[in-house]
């Protein structure tokens, strides 16, 4: 009897390691999965007040936006989403007394932050086609612009989901300068019925972001 009972003991406890092991194993695929809204919600709690958590009708105050180096509050309207090779990021599209104000929120190491000046003409760049086509086969090079000096830093295919909507999907090519001195950035974006924009934009830190409210929601 006592060695009928030690196997049932060993059965019991085989069974139960088992299911702990198929627990912690479907537990850290789903961690490792991520969400698909730009891979930064899940990685803190909802409820905390960061740049990652905000949505529609949240609202936060940037410092030292521009060349003015003024201070605003930002209200969101909409988050929308970007994927390249399964790198995801996104843009909080939001209202200001400035007028509209669109901030990237990119997460690596660390997040990097980087708002949207302003937004003009591919012929105000003074940057042809062929030097644009030359950058990509060399991975290299550089134009001026308004005096400040860029040099290409990156390009290739993206999508863009609006509203992180995955069946509202574009297509576009991009190509990234930053200035000489780093507090500059010029961003090239083709899109897929040939229109082209350009976006001149400034990097932030993390300090100059303070997020008051996440969502709309009460």
């Amino acid at each position: 009897m006592e060695f009928l009972l030690v196997l049932v003991l060993i059965a019991i406890a085989a069974g139960a390691g088992y299911m702990i092991f198929k627990a912690n194993r479907n537990g850290a695929g789903a961690a490792s999965s991520g969400p698909a809204d730009g891979g930064h919600r899940g990685r803190y709690r909802p409820d905390e007040l960061r740049i990652e958590n905000v949505g529609p009708g949240g609202v936060y105050g940037l410092r030292g936006f521009g060349a003015e180096m003024k201070d605003i509050d930002v209200q969101v309207i909409a988050r929308h989403t970007y994927e390249e090779q399964g790198w995801q990021w996104f843009e909080l599209e939001g209202e200001s007394e400035l007028g509209k104000v669109w901030l990237t929120v990119e997460e690596d190491d660390e997040t990097e932050l980087s708002v949207s000046l302003r937004r003009f003409s591919f012929a105000e760049l003074g940057v042809t086609k062929e030097q644009l086509t030359e950058f990509d086969e060399m991975e290299r090079g550089g134009f001026a612009f308004e005096g400040t000096e860029y040099a290409y830093e990156d390009s290739g295919d993206a999508v863009f989901h609006r509203n992180g909507d995955r069946t509202k999907s574009e297509r576009f090519y991009y190509w990234e300068f930053e200035s000489r001195d780093g507090t500059g950035l010029i961003s090239v974006e083709r899109w897929a019925d040939g229109s082209v924009e350009v976006h001149l934009s400034q990097p932030l830190k993390s300090s100059q972001i303070t997020v008051y409210a996440n969502t709309g929601a009460a």
